[in-house]
């Protein structure tokens, strides 16, 4: 058997069917529907067995920030088989040919959301970013002292400029970031039933804004967004003005934010688990745009056993990367995995290094260490 690209409506409508199968989802005509336009925009990998699709995945298309810098990148998506088409290697062939296409379409990391980290850790992926959720009891709703800006409560189509502005902005403060293009937003982040509040200064410049839906008395909010201490604190009181509606509030927020450090009683309950992973496709192209400042000459030697092209051993001096040749090495031994959590933010060198992930000299370990040691910490507030 082998992996297609699959592009006749019937094979999408098959894709669906699978899906809803193997996920349980139990997708409405209209979520068909959707589901059916997005595919025609994504790449769709299938395998057939008999003329019957037996397992699939998607090739989303996207750019992400990392440190500063846009990436193309590829988001798997829908990653399925039949029951009776499982443990046969299917997805390990699926996963083997999207690292290809990707490949040829120029998109040099990886992302999804795992069903196991486990599993996907064979095919070269890591965990690069943790999402943190307060939930805060109606007793710890006491407001801050007064500030001097404002709430304007908007509908999502007036608020969308502020919210596009105020997304880029707090993008220059984290690492691995999606590049919402207004599409993204009108498809993906809005939703029918969520209100939306942009927090402005005196000045009437947006600071900030709040993304949430209030159900069964309690508010969640799907996404706040400050890039100043006032807008924070208005954000947090616009929160507690709805003390009388609400029992609780749950926020999801990026795993360094301090709202809790910042209430009367911090010792509210935080939960931090492990959100989405992400793999580095092309290892010389990326490590090329990343632009390594490293203090000295430092080699990498990459292990990638599902994405061949990667493995070898990277010179790394002035800046600049070389491939070096097909049995030449040296250096620092590492996976692609711990390579990608290491260039996203994620983790350090030192710590991988005690935890078994890299070996070789401790010199060239602090070396890489000094080079990262300005990356910015990880956040990922989207879904696909």
């Amino acid at each position: 058997m082998n992996v297609e690209k699959l592009i006749d409506e019937r094979d999408f409508k098959k894709s669906i069917e699978l899906s809803d199968y193997a996920f349980q989802r139990g997708f409405t005509e209209e979520e068909k529907k959707l589901r059916l336009q997005r595919m025609q925009e994504n790449l769709v990998l299938g395998i057939k067995k008999e003329e019957e699709l037996a397992a699939n995945l998607q090739i989303l298309s996207s750019e992400v920030c990392i440190n500063g810098e846009y990436y193309s990148m590829g988001g798997i998506a829908s990653v399925g088989s039949y029951p009776e088409h499982r443990r046969g290697g299917l997805v390990t062939k699926l996963l083997e040919a999207s690292f290809v296409e990707m490949r040829k379409m120029g998109q040099v990391i990886s992302y999804l959301h795992p069903f196991k980290v486990s599993f996907y850790r064979k095919y070269g992926y890591e965990v690069f970013v943790d999402e943190k959720q307060y939930t805060i009891e109606n007793v710890d709703l006491k407001r801050f002292q007064e500030g001097e800006g404002c709430i304007v409560r908007l509908s999502f189509e007036e608020s969308l400029p502020a919210l596009q502005f105020l997304y880029a902005k707090m993008q220059n403060h984290y690492s691995g970031t999606l590049n919402r293009t207004e599409k993204w937003w009108r498809e993906r982040i809005y939703k029918e039933g969520d209100y939306y509040i942009v927090c402005k200064n005196k000045d009437d410049q947006d600071e900030g804004y709040l993304r949430y839906e209030i159900n069964n008395r309690t508010m969640i909010v799907h996404e706040y967004v400050s890039i100043t201490v006032e807008a924070k604190k208005s954000i947090w009181n616009f929160i507690c003005q709805h003390d009388s509606m609400v029992d609780k509030v749950t926020i999801k927020a990026a795993k360094n934010d301090i709202l809790a450090h910042l209430l009367d009683n911090p010792r509210i309950e935080q939960k931090i688990w492990p959100y989405f992973m992400a793999r580095i496709i092309d290892v010389e192209k990326f490590l090329s745009l990343y632009k390594l400042s490293m203090k000295r000459d430092l080699l990498l030697n990459v292990q990638d056993s599902s994405a061949p092209w990667n493995e070898g051993t990277y010179a790394i001096s002035h800046g600049k990367v070389k491939k070096l040749k097909d049995g030449e090495q040296g250096g620092l031994k590492l996976s692609v995995g711990p390579l990608t959590a290491i260039l996203l933010g994620y983790i350090t060198p030192i710590d991988l290094y005690y935890g078994g992930q890299i070996h070789g000299d401790i010199s060239d370990v602090e070396a890489l260490q000094e080079a990262v040691k300005n990356v910015k910490p990880t956040y990922f507030p989207d879904f696909f």
